[in-house]
């Protein structure tokens, strides 16, 4: 991981404890800009990732569309990483499109998960049943 995506993170990061609803807008921006400053030095799925999720939280810089491409980005650099799927899933669901959710959360799954060697889906389904029962 590069300083820069350091820095971005701490600075996402510090987005979202000020309590002063006056400065989190502009902790947002500082944020923002320098996201997209790494984005143009030296684009990696993290950095898109940080984007998707600054996007996404609640300020008057939301862009949940923008978001969107933003998390698609780090699911094309970055395939196997599931919380990127994940991501995308959460904010197309937030946008209303639930079919492309469940689409992108179904390819992500069969993209991340490897298969259980020796379970076949109908056990791993009645284990999955079996806790969330417990639950």
């Amino acid at each position: 991981m590069r300083d820069s995506e350091i820095t971005d993170m701490y600075m996402s990061f510090l987005c979202m404890l000020e309590r002063d609803p006056h400065r989190r807008p502009q902790h947002l921006q500082k944020t923002l800009s320098s996201l997209h400053s790494s984005l143009e030095t030296f684009p990696t799925p993290s950095v898109y990732h940080h984007l998707a999720l600054a996007y996404a939280r609640p300020s008057p810089a939301q862009d949940i569309q923008e978001a969107i491409k933003h998390a698609r980005a780090a699911v094309e650099g970055d395939p196997m990483e599931i919380r990127h799927w994940h991501l995308l899933a959460l904010l197309l669901t937030t946008s209303g499109d639930w079919k492309a959710a469940r689409a992108v959360l179904e390819i992500g799954a069969n993209t991340c998960e490897p298969p259980a060697e020796d379970a076949t889906v109908a056990e791993v389904r009645q284990v999955f049943l079996f806790s969330s029962a417990l639950s």
